[in-house]
């Protein structure tokens, strides 16, 4: 198996661009995400074939949302995320060779067409950074550690932030509360977490939580409103949670299976992010909310 080192969010969908397979080498496929593409407040099962630029997405209950949406090219990178601020999930894509974003709205209305942000080799991390409601074009250099941010429309939000350094993972989420994205990596060598807000306050130093090729799996575990440091291992397929302030939510958690994709979501509309793997080889979804209660078993 091959991986591609990008960045994790906390609907647990750029985790999936960190793990998108080349085409070059015959490993290219679905790549689930998470969002709410239609707008009723639960996390909807959502795939995009990067072999095609093709999206299917349905609700957990089943409800067809869109099929065979084209919107994207082989090797785009999808980019979750509400660039228009109506509540419901886009379709967006991130061309990695030229730094350029495609948005349009599930309906069909076009949001952004080749809005340049980024360069080549640039990581794709959506959130909302400035408290608007709205998510924004952010991009994370991994050579340099440098976050550039701006929003849909224009405004320059940050520009060469720096937080972090060469092979750390950026891991959006907001983890103090505040409504704003913070900037946050995770190094997958040592296991530790780093995460300062826009501004600059510092909300973590080497907080440890994880393990040498660990899977940084953001969420708000436990409904408090505040993003969760949770990582998970994707060879025994166990999950581990605690809040920023310390308190743990899980500890080596059963949900899952080697190889599976965990894409962590609210999948039940309850507030609090659920444990969710893909199983790319079937198909299928394998949804549980950290309470144990069962919401999706082998769904395709």
């Amino acid at each position: 198996m091959h991986y591609r080192r990008q960045s994790a969010g906390t609907d647990g969908s750029c985790y999936i661009q960190r793990r998108q397979r080349f085409a070059s080498e015959g490993l290219a496929g679905r790549r689930p995400g998470v969002g709410d593409y239609d707008g009723d407040g639960i996390s909807d099962l959502a795939v995009f074939d990067d072999t095609t630029g093709e999206w299917d997405i349905r609700s957990v209950a089943g409800k067809l949302i869109v099929w065979a949406a084209q919107w994207g090219w082989p090797g785009a990178v999808p980019v979750s995320g509400d660039y228009d601020g109506d509540g419901i999930s886009d379709l967006a894509v991130f061309d990695d060779t030229t730094g350029e974003w495609f948005i349009r709205a599930v309906a069909g209305k076009r949001i952004a067409w080749a809005a340049q942000w980024g360069w080549p080799g640039a990581i794709p991390v959506s959130g909302d950074y400035d408290g608007d409601g709205i998510s924004d074009l952010a991009v994370f250099n991994d050579t340099t550690g440098e976050w550039y941010i701006r929003a849909v429309g224009g405004k320059r939000i940050a520009w060469a932030a720096q937080w972090g350094w060469s092979g750390v993972i950026p891991v959006s989420g907001d983890y103090d509360g505040d409504g704003i994205s913070d900037l946050a990596v995770f190094n997958d060598m040592t296991g530790e977490w780093f995460i300062r807000a826009v501004a600059g306050k510092r909300i973590a130093w080497a907080a440890q939580w994880g393990w040498p090729g660990a899977i940084p799996v953001s969420g708000d575990y436990d409904g408090d409103g505040i993003s969760d440091l949770a990582a998970f291992n994707d060879t025994t397929g166990e999950w581990y949670i605690r809040a920023v302030g310390g308190k743990r939510i899980a500890w080596a958690m059963q949900w899952g299976w080697s190889d599976v994709i965990p894409v962590p979501g609210d999948y039940d509309g309850n507030g609090k992010s659920d444990l969710a793997v893909f199983d790319d080889a079937a198909g299928s979804w394998y949804i549980r909310a950290v309470a144990g209660k069962r919401i999706v078993w082998a769904v395709q």
